[in-house]
Parts: structure tokens; C-alpha cells; sequence
């Protein structure tokens, strides 16, 4: 079988156990292609797929073009539902929704997702998210007309602020008007 050598640790004082003896650190890791190995990293690979697909298949949509599965793919969503005059109806997996949880999904889900793609995100037609729990009774909404994420992005802002603005708290399962 073919052996590929890799670069050997050097000296053992860099925080391998005091045990490792002194030849062994000079010598290099000898590494074989192992029919085994092989079949097992492949194997991993598998595994690891299936499992982000059954993550990602939890999450239901209703109107939310194809593209934009992925971005909203990574948040504990229950279900993503748009409207159509642009409001984007948000349940999350988790039984409350903080302000930290709020803002991290408009920044890193919302404004992200415009940053990345944004003749993708165009196709949406956003005026307003609205993030709820998982019994869909308490979160929060998001007025996002106009260019609030390129505000949002720019050097030097007050992240925070900014979605503070914009958001209203959501109760009893209903959203107030934007302010």
C-alpha cells in the first residue's frame, strides 16, 4: 500500500505527555491508505449529510422561494411562512424568544442573507418579519422597508439601536403596527 509521511512533532516539551519518549517525537506520523479508513471516512461522510438533511427537513415552508431554504435552514425554525405583501411569519423550535435570539436572527438570517445575495433576497419583497416562540403567542417584529441592513451593516454602527427601532414586541400571538 502507498505511505504518504507527515511533518514529525518535534521536540515533546510543547505539551505531549511526559510518557512520549524521546525517539518517538523525532520520528515522522506514518500514515497508510487503509482500504478501512477509507470506507469509514466515506461512511462519516454519509452520516454527517443524512443528519444536516434531517435537521434541515424540520423546518417548513410556506411561499419562501427555494433559494432562500438555506439561509433560513439554520436557526430552530418551526415554520417560515411569507406573505404577500412581504411580511415574513417566523416560529421558532424554542419555547420563548429572547432579545438576543431576536436580534442575532435579524443580523445573521435577515441582513446576512441581503449582504450575501442580495438580487436573491430582492426576489422576497420584505417589509416585515415577525419572529415567534414555539407556541406562536409571544416574539417580536421587524420593520425592514427600506435599507435598514445596510445600515445595520456599515462600520461604526450601533447594531442594537438599530434593530431596537425598528422592532415591536409581539403578545398574545399578535404584532403591533410598526412604530
Amino acid at each position: 500500500a502507498p505511505r504518504f509521511f507527515v511533518q514529525s512533532w518535534g521536540n515533546c516539551a510543547w505539551g505531549l505527555p511526559a510518557v512520549c519518549a524521546r525517539w518517538w517525537c523525532n520520528q515522522p506520523l506514518l500514515l497508510t491508505l487503509n482500504p478501512l479508513v477509507i470506507a469509514m471516512k466515506k461512511w462519516l461522510a454519509f452520516l454527517i449529510s443524512a443528519a444536516s438533511t434531517l435537521a434541515f427537513a424540520g423546518v417548513e415552508f410556506k411561499n419562501v422561494p427555494e433559494p432562500m431554504h438555506k439561509p433560513f435552514s439554520n436557526h430552530k425554525l418551526k415554520t417560515v411562512e411569507l406573505d404577500k405583501g412581504g411580511l415574513l411569519r417566523v416560529q421558532m423550535d424554542k419555547p420563548a424568544v429572547s432579545e438576543l435570539v431576536y436580534s442575532n436572527f435579524i443580523i445573521h438570517g435577515i441582513c446576512a442573507t441581503k449582504w450575501r445575495n442580495p438580487e436573491r433576497f430582492a426576489t422576497l419583497d420584505l417589509t416585515r418579519v415577525e419572529l415567534l416562540d414555539a407556541n406562536a403567542t409571544e416574539g417580536f417584529a421587524f420593520d425592514a422597508r427600506g435599507d435598514i441592513c445596510e445600515q445595520i451593516g456599515r462600520t461604526g454602527q450601533n447594531v442594537k439601536l438599530l434593530v431596537d427601532q425598528r422592532s415591536v414586541v409581539c403578545s398574545a400571538g399578535v404584532c403591533p403596527p410598526a412604530r
